[in-house]
């Protein structure tokens, strides 16, 4: 699996704009070890589609985190949704041997949560001075469309919409149905009695508790 990129990161703006099905393809293209674990999501949770469908409209592949890790050269940017998803189906690989429901809840850890740590502290900025703020809960693709990557730029940005807390809850509420959000939820309950806050075999990066 890939290795993280910092949280120190820089985001760009890079990829001409396409579909989420485009978005998906040249992700399956790009990565294609992952390929037997997408392969096992799909078949475990047919619903993933839809929402890896809502998370390519919510982020996009237009916008990327610079590699700084160590050797690592310049100009290598990958987009944060290709990222996301490593996040999502490394954990999802990790839980192998675990109920079915708490690997999807692993998955949308791993999603959600690599989405707020590269996100935070950023917005995207239109030359009219109009914002799209990654916790606000308007997906980029339709905001972008309207305006073309070419004309906006990555800026830093404290407001509440740009804070982590806020992208782990528009994300979920975006991208997963109510069903699907029960289920996360469920899993989560679940897990709490069943283990310890020690002895859990998937550790997550995030509580899940701030996702829905």
């Amino acid at each position: 699996m890939r290795e993280d990129i910092t949280h120190s990161a820089p985001l760009i703006l890079e990829q001409p704009l396409s579909s989420p099905e485009e978005m998906f393809r040249r992700f399956r293209r790009q990565r294609s070890e992952t390929q037997p674990i997408v392969r096992r999501l799909e078949l475990d949770w047919p619903c993933s589609a839809d929402l890896v469908h809502h998370l390519g409209e919510y982020l996009t592949d237009v916008v990327c985190a610079a590699d700084r890790r160590a050797g690592a050269r310049r100009e290598h940017a990958d987009p944060v949704l290709f990222l996301c998803l490593d996040k999502g189906l490394s954990a999802y690989h990790k839980t192998e041997d675990e109920p079915d429901d708490y690997r999807f809840l692993a998955f949308a850890e791993g999603v959600f949560g690599e989405a707020a740590r590269l996100l935070a502290g950023f917005s995207i900025l239109d030359r009219d001075g109009q914002s799209w703020l990654p916790g606000q809960g308007a997906p980029l693709l339709p905001w972008l469309t309207a305006r073309g990557p070419a004309t906006v730029e990555v800026r830093h940005c404290h407001r509440r919409g740009a804070s982590a807390d806020r992208i782990l809850v528009a994300l979920a509420e975006y991208t997963m149905s109510p069903a699907q959000r029960s289920i996360v939820a469920g899993a989560r309950a679940e897990r709490r009695t069943r283990y310890d806050g020690h002895s859990y075999r998937y550790r997550a990066e995030v509580s899940a508790s701030r996702i829905i």
